[in-house]
């Protein structure tokens, strides 16, 4: 097991749920925007009729628009 560095262009995937709770998922930058957003919702474990909102940036962009 070794340490990941995260990069401005790792995915980042909002998981916004129906209570208005946020979760934030972190994915690897070689992985297709679609794909990095399936790996988010089953890695983050969330029944789907709980989520309300999916949004997935680059790392670079969620922190402007987080700033």
């Amino acid at each position: 097991m070794g340490i990941r560095v995260y990069s401005p262009n790792d995915w980042i995937v909002r998981i916004k749920k129906h209570d208005g709770s946020v979760r934030l998922v972190g994915v690897q930058p070689n992985v297709h925007q679609d794909a990095a957003a399936f790996a988010a919702l089953r890695h983050a474990m969330i029944p789907e009729a709980e989520i309300a909102d999916v949004d997935v940036l680059r790392r670079r962009e969620a922190m402007k628009v987080q700033v």
